[in-house]
C-alpha cells in the first residue's frame, strides 16, 4: 500500500513537471512569434517618423541610412539641424566677437591684491573689487585677470592695470 501511494504521488509529480514544461514552451514561442510580428510591422513602417512625442528633441533617433553617410547636418522636421549619427551633435554656435584688447598699460590704477576670483584695484576714485565682466570707469569692462610672469594683471578693454605702475 506504501509503495502504491508513493508511486502514485510521483506519477503526479511528474506529470505537473510535464504541465509546466508544456506552459514555459508555449510562453517561448509566443514572445518568439510576437518578436517577428514587431520586427516586420517596424520594417514596414520604416518610412514613417518617431511616433513618440519629443524623440525628435533627442537628436539621436536613427533610423537606417539608404546612402552612405558623408558627414553633415540635416534639418529636422521643426527647422532644428541635427547631425543624424547615432552619436548626435548640434552645429557650433558662433559666440559674439569679444572686443579687441588693448596691450598697453593704464596708469593711475594699481591691482593691489586677489582673492577668490576678485581683485582689488586702486584708481583715482578710490579702491574698488572687479571681477571678469565688470565695468571700471573710464577703462571699460574686466576681461580676465591673468598671471603675467610671477604678478598677477587685470586685463580690460581699455588696457591693463598692473601692480607695480
Amino acid at each position: 500500500m506504501v509503495h502504491f501511494l508513493w508511486v502514485n504521488a510521483a506519477k503526479t509529480w511528474l506529470l505537473q513537471q510535464a504541465a509546466v514544461d508544456v506552459a514555459l514552451g508555449a510562453f517561448g514561442v509566443g514572445l518568439a512569434s510576437s518578436s517577428v510580428a514587431f520586427a516586420a510591422f517596424m520594417i514596414s513602417t520604416s518610412n514613417q517618423g518617431p511616433r513618440i512625442n519629443g524623440v525628435d528633441k533627442l537628436a539621436i533617433f536613427a533610423q537606417p541610412i539608404s546612402a552612405p553617410y558623408t558627414g553633415g547636418f540635416v534639418r529636422g522636421s521643426r527647422g532644428q539641424e541635427f547631425d543624424p549619427m547615432p552619436v548626435g551633435t548640434q552645429r557650433a554656435r558662433t559666440l559674439a566677437r569679444q572686443p579687441a584688447v588693448v596691450e598697453k598699460f593704464v596708469t593711475g590704477y594699481r591691482m593691489r591684491g586677489y582673492s577668490q576670483g576678485e581683485a582689488l584695484v586702486q584708481g583715482p576714485g578710490g579702491f574698488m573689487n572687479v571681477k571678469v565682466g565688470a565695468d571700471i570707469e573710464g577703462l571699460g569692462r574686466v576681461l580676465g585677470i591673468e598671471a603675467r610672469g610671477p604678478n598677477l594683471v587685470v586685463v580690460t578693454t581699455g588696457g591693463v592695470i598692473s601692480g607695480d605702475n
